[in-house]
């Protein structure tokens, strides 16, 4: 399989923040992004719900809402069947 690289611009904050998420999740960060793209293909469309929002979440209720409904599983980007299992309902 090929790859490509993707370039894109992000604050610097988010970044670090997205940085110390990767570590300690022990994922580099192209797997997380890979993760992202083939959930999204999945699910055609953004793998959650996008909404306007008048309250600004701390970064930990973040991180519970994305994480919350973690089963465990380790998911590897390449292994369509691990993240079959990690986003199934």
């Amino acid at each position: 399989m090929s790859s490509k690289v993707l370039s894109f611009k992000v604050d610097e904050q988010l970044k670090s923040d997205f940085d110390k998420l990767s570590k300690d999740l022990g994922m580099p960060v192209s797997a997380m992004f890979t993760v992202f793209m083939k959930k999204s293909l999945i699910e055609n469309g953004l793998p959650f719900e996008v909404k306007r929002s008048d309250e600004k979440m701390e970064w930990e209720k973040i991180k519970e809402n994305i994480f919350s409904n973690s089963k465990g599983i380790r998911v590897s980007p390449d292994d369509n069947e691990s993240m079959r299992k990690f986003f199934e309902d």
